[in-house]
């Protein structure tokens, strides 16, 4: 993806697609612009974001993003306010209620909020915001519908009022109060279709902008600035996933999902392991300046797709609709998949140091050494601590087919070179050295009454009892 902007109540998704071609998230919280630009795109763009009843969005995120080379714009409502205080630093805002706040002629966060619908109805707002009601009545001042000491009055009035309970309904009312008759007869004629919608005017320029800005193929984000760690860092590092966009809209939310992970009691402590290994390892490749390319991303794209046995077109889309995903998301998980894959093979040591321990604390040990203590027993006692392919009486296809049958319940890779190197090992001979090895532990570890059926030299006889068709 090369554009992501965070919208809701000032301008809806589907009315903003026409003017800029991009990934519309919904209003953005903390965590949500370091998320977004964990996924390189170009250019992120802010106009809602929010605010009372969730961690509103960090500037240091921001920073972190424009770090990374991203071009960030705001405007029209929180976009505006976060841009005004960061266009030192590069963030670039747009529109009339960017430039107030960055001249001084607005201060208050409480100008640009409004109540809104949750994501079931779209976020849709349920206020409006008090820059809309101060561009509204300047336009009935100018077309001299209203005196300057109503519009002071009402303007007044609107601003004195708790954010959520503005209304131009209210401002009506109290012009009525206030005005006299003829004075509020105009206003109410006129007002259905002179209303201002001033943050609407800004984000519909700030998605013009950004378009044009694209056309020019810019460079990376240059900062002039030094971006520093600190432990608050460190700590919304930790909770961002908790925060992360959701790029499309489902009945379903995902902390519905967790919250049935978190009941289900042992699962959720090995997806929660699995998934800080997870984002540690994303995270060091971004420290590192991995950024997979096409080949990256193709590759992981098909691996996952043979282990998941989704190989027809049709098995992979049922996946993706069930699993709540389209095209580009499912691209931005493999480009994590790479990103995992590297990591891996850069830390192979580490983390090989590490698997005992861990196997210790997933109670995962005990058996494992059980195991390799009988077949190292075994085998010693025929000579075969090293066996070759030759040794099973299998040639080397028969003996591997035998292993994904019979061990893994799957069919045989089509590249097992690489199936042999993500389990660790070194290359092909030492993964099917381990497989002999495995055989021959089988055939001389069955029951008695098993093993009487076995002629020692006999690849047919072999064959049979494990499996594989000579």
């Amino acid at each position: 993806m090369s554009i992501l902007i965070f919208t809701g109540p000032t301008i809806s998704a589907a009315d903003a697609a026409p003017l800029l071609d991009a990934v519309y998230c919904p209003p953005a919280t903390q965590g949500s612009i370091f998320q977004a630009a964990s996924h390189h795109p170009r250019v992120i763009g802010i106009i809602d974001g929010r605010f009372e009843s969730v961690p509103s969005i960090w500037h240091k995120e921001i920073l972190w993003a424009m770090n990374q080379g991203i071009h960030v714009f705001g405007a029209a409502s929180m976009g505006a306010l976060r841009a005004a205080e960061l266009s030192a630093f590069g963030m670039t805002g747009v529109g009339s209620i960017f430039e107030a706040y960055a001249s001084g002629e607005l201060e208050d966060d409480d100008e640009v909020a409004v109540a809104h619908t949750g994501s079931d109805h779209g976020f849709a707002a349920a206020s409006v915001a008090m820059v809309n009601i101060r561009a509204t009545l300047a336009a009935a001042e100018s077309a001299g519908i209203i005196s300057p000491q109503t519009r002071g009055a009402l303007q007044e009035f609107a601003k004195q009022q708790f954010y959520a309970d503005r209304s131009y309904e209210s401002l009506l009312r109290h012009c009525a109060e206030m005005a006299n008759g003829n004075e509020y007869r105009a206003f109410e004629e006129w007002l259905p279709s002179g209303q201002v919608d001033q943050k609407r005017i800004d984000a519909e320029a700030m998605l013009k902008a950004i378009d044009e800005f694209l056309r020019t193929d810019p460079s990376p984000l240059q900062p002039a600035f030094a971006f520093q760690n600190t432990s608050y860092w460190e700590k919304l590092l930790g909770t961002a996933n908790h925060n992360q966009p959701q790029f499309t809209q489902q009945e379903i939310p995902g902390s519905a999902v967790i919250e049935e992970l978190q009941i289900s009691g042992t699962l959720y402590h090995d997806v929660s392991r699995t998934a800080l290994g997870r984002f540690l390892a994303v995270k060091e490749s971004l420290n590192e300046g991995f950024d997979p390319d096409h080949d990256d991303v193709s590759l992981a794209t098909s691996r996952f797709r043979e282990t998941h046995g989704l190989v027809t077109e049709s098995a992979f889309q049922h996946w993706l609709r069930s699993n709540h995903l389209d095209s580009g998301q499912f691209r931005r998980l493999m480009q994590d998949e790479a990103r995992l894959h590297w990591v891996h093979g850069i830390a192979r040591n580490g983390v090989w140091s590490m698997l005992l321990d861990q196997s210790r604390v997933q109670e995962q040990y005990v058996p494992l050494f059980a195991r390799a203590e009988k077949k190292l027993s075994v085998l010693r006692e025929h000579g075969l601590l090293n066996p070759s392919p030759a040794d099973t009486g299998l040639k080397q296809e028969q003996l591997l087919a035998w292993y994904f049958q019979n061990c893994l319940s799957a069919s045989l890779p089509q590249d097992v070179t690489r199936f042999a190197l993500e389990m660790g090992f070194d290359d092909l001979s030492q993964f099917t050295r381990a497989v002999a090895r495995e055989y021959c532990f089988r055939r001389f570890n069955v029951p008695a009454s098993m093993a009487t059926e076995i002629a020692p030299d006999s690849a047919a006889n072999h064959a049979s009892v494990f499996g594989i068709k000579t």
